[in-house]
């Protein structure tokens, strides 16, 4: 049964930690989570008070100190597991760890009397979930699952956490209606959150629909855990049959594969074998990049993005900074960018040849290069406005066709590749720390 607005939403916790942090934290930038969304998580954590709780997708991390706020406000011991196959937290460079919520822990953000947790936090980075749910053990009655957004995706790490969850369980899944958000970073293909949501049995399924945001649509859902989820664990197998939007790598499915055959009927296993064996055989996943970071579907205000038009195959996806925008291994040129970020202006021309110098100056999120006239660009350079040059340097590298990459430069320098044509643009952002 789906129970809509059944769930008392609490915004306090949000208020608590973000004023907080906004006031010590040098550049932070508020979660992905809008406001409604987080009071949806924190009226289900207030009303269900769960001693063990696994959060899968950190990102920054943001909604991990948010977690932790209201559980220290609850005041019992707890115990949380945050995993992210990631090896480091993005966005926030200026912070050793680059994570929200060990900056908040190391400040004393949870006022525990100003000493440690009342409760067990754990962060383990750089592993997918089969590598380290052992490790975590079970008992879990809580969970947030906030991963990929795009098939298989979170279908994958469902199945994987569902024999450790207590019965009764809640699991919270985050951007269930993120493929009807209409901007670059928000596709069509966005669905693996909701696609889940709808295939998995749950006696109860929870979600709010806000009224204060800018989509009223519920973007966060829930749903709770008991013996019939189990029972009809296939449909979520089931689900998977359908196109995957990325390839994981072959040791990340073996993983997977060995977990479920440890787990599950032999039967699910092979819909499982026969749907890599389809998706591999899909023409249009041949091109595609591995899976899309976490970073890769925020909020379009929250980070830089950029995307390149490659010779063959078009416009690539929009990919968060420090991501490389193509695959080096096909040698295809590039022939033009773009490159969004809100929080400031962003200008940047392309290198063509000798003969042709460099194309006019464009503001984000205009294009510059071209299209259809298969003309590679040689170089380029980039620049931010004078209030992001306060904040940030803006460092780029090209790789070329000779296999190598350039050096790093920064704030408008510009880049050659010496006549080599390029097949990979590199960007990223370092706040300024003095």
């Amino acid at each position: 049964m789906i129970k809509l607005n059944d769930v008392v939403s609490d915004y306090e916790p949000r208020k608590k930690i973000f004023t907080k942090l906004r006031s010590v934290m040098k550049n932070y930038r508020d979660p992905e989570m809008l406001e409604s969304e987080s009071a949806f998580l924190c009226g289900l954590l207030k009303s269900y008070k769960p001693k063990k709780i696994l959060e899968v997708g950190v990102a920054k991390g943001g909604t991990t100190a948010l977690v932790l706020q209201i559980l220290e406000d609850l005041g019992e011991f707890y115990e949380m597991y945050s995993v992210d196959v990631s090896e480091e937290c993005y966005s926030l460079k200026s912070n050793p760890t680059g994570y929200v919520a060990t900056f908040a822990k190391e400040n004393n953000l949870f006022d525990t009397e100003h000493s440690s947790l009342r409760g067990k936090h754990e962060l383990h980075l750089g592993k997918c979930l089969p590598q380290v749910i052992d490790e975590i053990g079970g008992d879990i009655d809580f969970v947030i699952l906030d991963t990929v957004h795009y098939t298989p995706g979170e279908l994958l790490d469902f199945p994987v956490m569902l024999p450790y969850l207590k019965d009764n369980a809640i699991v919270v899944l985050h951007d269930v209606s993120l493929n009807q958000r209409n901007d670059p970073h928000h596709t069509p293909d966005s669905y693996a959150t909701c696609l889940l949501l709808s295939a998995v049995t749950a006696p109860e399924k929870f979600l709010n629909s806000p009224k204060t945001d800018t989509f009223s649509y519920p973007n966060i859902g829930a749903f709770r855990v008991d013996e019939s989820t189990r029972a009809h664990i296939d449909n979520v197998f089931m689900a998977l049959m359908l196109t995957w939007h990325y390839l994981p790598k072959d040791d990340e499915v073996k993983i997977y594969r060995e977990f479920y055959q440890k787990h599950y009927p032999e039967e699910l296993v092979t819909i499982f074998d026969e749907t890599v064996r389809l998706n591999r055989g899909n023409v249009a996943l041949k091109e595609t990049e591995p899976a899309p970071a976490k970073n890769e579907v925020t909020t379009p205000t929250d980070i830089l993005t950029y995307q390149t038009h490659v010779a063959k195959s078009g416009w690539s996806k929009w990919i968060s900074e420090n991501r490389i925008s193509n695959d080096i291994t096909k040698q295809l040129d590039i022939q033009a960018i773009k490159i969004n970020f809100p929080s400031h202006k962003v200008y940047y021309s392309v290198y063509y040849n000798e003969q042709e110098g460099w194309s006019e100056e464009v503001l984000a999120p205009a294009q510059a290069g071209t299209t259809g006239k298969s003309k590679p660009i040689m170089g380029i350079r980039i620049r931010l406005d004078e209030a992001g040059t306060k904040e940030f340097d803006i460092l780029y590298r090209v790789h070329k066709f000779d296999g190598t990459w350039t050096d790093w430069v920064k704030n408008a320098e510009a880049i050659y590749s010496h006549g080599v044509k390029l097949n990979a643009i590199q960007i990223k952002l370092e706040p300024k720390t003095a």
